[in-house]
């Protein structure tokens, strides 16, 4: 197997082009928006080709601290390993043992639910957590879906429309700024300090990335009237269509814009022949969790990893 050191984006593309279970978060636009958001970030991934002719792709960022720490991937979503083929076990081995063999004392690795025969590497000292997502499959008109809807979700949805809740991907930077107005908001709601969230540089960089890729990034918003009531920033790439960030105006809620917002977007996704519609882990947060399961979608596992070396390792190993 050779391994390629600093994969070009040429490569990285055709692999996660390829690869039916690849998702938003194994393409190089997942690390510039990670990298804009943390200057100390830096991409590390790396790419091999297998003695089969597979080719190969790990996503993976470097988080730079007193001790390196090893992600893949950003923000606790989806990584490890894409292929454009059939992956021998010795080498998927092989592909992790590369990992464990740079620099870090920390190397974390979550799962892909995607992907059923996810590789699991073979290492004893590391520490499993049980998690789940939450996904809609597409394989039914949008009235038969919202049939599936919570009564609580199907009479929000009558509300939202009823009041004239209107819904539109943002196209200028100006709406990605009364978003980030939204999000602002949002972290002083949830008791946190807003210095303390993702920076404007991240949604300034999505927003360039949705002008380049106007498929793989959508900023949906939300409509009252004139004012912005909610958004969801939205990652598509193959059949998958993935609900990463989301904010809203408190002064809004009885409109039900989230409602309207997903109903909305779920439709556009069936219409251009995405199979999944997937809302993300919810942090732990119970009622986020529930407002997600009652648009009919269903949990699917995922598992996130992480793995410890003493210092001696991170030394000498």
């Amino acid at each position: 197997m050779e391994i390629i050191e600093s994969v070009n984006e040429d490569f990285w593309w055709k692999v996660a082009e390829a690869c039916p279970h690849a998702t938003f978060y194994h393409t190089p636009l997942w690390h510039h928006l990670a990298v804009r958001a943390d200057s100390s970030r830096q991409d590390s991934t790396f790419g091999a080709v297998c003695e089969n002719g597979t080719r190969v792709v790990f996503p993976l960022l470097q988080e730079r601290s007193v001790l390196q720490k090893y992600v893949s991937t950003f923000a606790g979503c989806y990584g490890g390993l894409i292929a454009d083929g059939p992956l021998p076990e010795n080498e998927i081995q092989s592909l992790y043992e590369e990992v464990f063999s740079r620099s870090g004392k920390k190397f974390k690795f979550i799962s892909n639910p995607l992907f059923d025969e996810e590789p699991t590497p073979e290492i004893s000292d590391g520490e499993l957590e049980h998690d789940f997502t939450h996904v809609l499959e597409l394989d039914r008109d949008l009235d038969t879906i919202i049939s599936e809807y919570s009564r609580g979700h199907r009479s929000s949805l009558k509300k939202g429309r009823r009041q004239g809740v209107s819904v539109r991907p943002a196209t200028s930077l100006d709406e990605y700024e009364r978003y980030y107005d939204a999000y602002q908001a949002s972290l002083k709601r949830w008791g946190e300090d807003p210095s303390s969230g993702y920076p404007w540089a991240l949604f300034e960089e999505a927003h360039s990335i949705s002008q380049s890729h106007p498929n793989a990034i959508t900023l949906w918003l939300a409509w009252v009237d004139d004012a912005v009531a909610s958004g969801a920033l939205m990652f598509s790439w193959n059949q998958h269509v993935s609900y990463w960030h989301g904010a809203a105006h408190e002064e809004y809620f009885d409109y039900r814009p989230n409602n309207v917002l997903h109903t909305d977007i779920i439709e556009a996704s069936i219409n251009e022949g995405y199979a999944y519609y997937d809302f993300n882990p919810s942090g732990g947060h119970d009622g986020v969790a529930q407002f997600k399961s009652r648009f009919g979608a269903k949990k699917w596992p995922v598992k996130r990893r992480t793995y410890t070396r003493s210092l001696l390792e991170t030394m000498f190993g």
